[in-house]
C-alpha cells in the first residue's frame, strides 16, 4: 500500500508542475502580445502615410470679376498622414487661390490645382476664365446714317468700368 500512495504522490507533483509550465508560459504569452501591441502602435504612429493622388472639382469654369468660388478636392488614402499642402496659380492677377477658394481679379485665364509638397504629388489642373459682367453699354453722338469715306466718333461707356 505504501507504493501505491507515493505511486498516487508522484502524478500530482507532475501535474502541479505542469500546470505551473503551463501558467508561466501564459504570462510570457500575455507579456509578449502587450508588448507587440505597444510596438505595433507606435509603428503606425511613427510610419506616415504619405498622399498617393489628389483630385480637385468645380462645377463651373468661368468666374466673374470679384467672384469667389469654393472648389472641392479629394485627397487619397483619406487616412494620410498630416502634409503641408499648398493651393496654385498660374496667374494669381487673374485668379486668386486661397485656401481651395479662388476669387476673380482680373479679365484672363489661369490654371489652378493643390500640391503636396511634402511628397510632390500633383492635382489635375482645372483651367478657369476671369470675365467681365457687362450691365449696360452706353453709346453717345450716335448717327443715323454715315457717307462713304466720312469718319465718325462714337463714345461708348460699358458699365461697370
Amino acid at each position: 500500500m505504501a507504493r501505491h500512495g507515493r505511486v498516487n504522490v508522484k502524478p500530482k507533483k507532475k501535474l502541479n508542475f505542469v500546470k505551473i509550465i503551463l501558467l508561466i508560459f501564459i504570462i510570457i504569452a500575455i507579456f509578449f502580445i502587450q508588448k507587440y501591441s505597444i510596438i505595433q502602435k507606435v509603428i503606425l504612429i511613427i510610419r506616415p502615410i504619405k498622399i498617393q493622388s489628389i483630385e480637385i472639382s468645380s462645377e463651373k469654369k468661368e468666374i466673374e470679376i470679384g467672384e469667389t468660388l469654393e472648389l472641392q478636392s479629394e485627397i487619397s488614402p483619406n487616412n494620410y498622414t498630416k502634409s503641408v499642402l499648398t493651393w496654385q496659380s498660374s496667374n494669381p492677377e487673374v485668379i486668386e487661390v486661397n485656401d481651395g477658394k479662388i476669387t476673380g481679379k482680373n479679365v484672363g485665364k489661369s490654371t489652378i490645382f493643390l500640391l503636396d509638397n511634402e511628397t510632390g504629388v500633383e492635382s489635375n489642373k482645372i483651367e478657369f476664365e476671369c470675365l467681365i459682367n457687362i450691365k449696360e453699354i452706353n453709346i453717345e453722338n450716335q448717327i443715323s446714317s454715315l457717307q462713304l469715306g466720312n469718319v465718325h466718333k462714337l463714345k461708348i461707356n460699358i458699365l461697370p468700368e
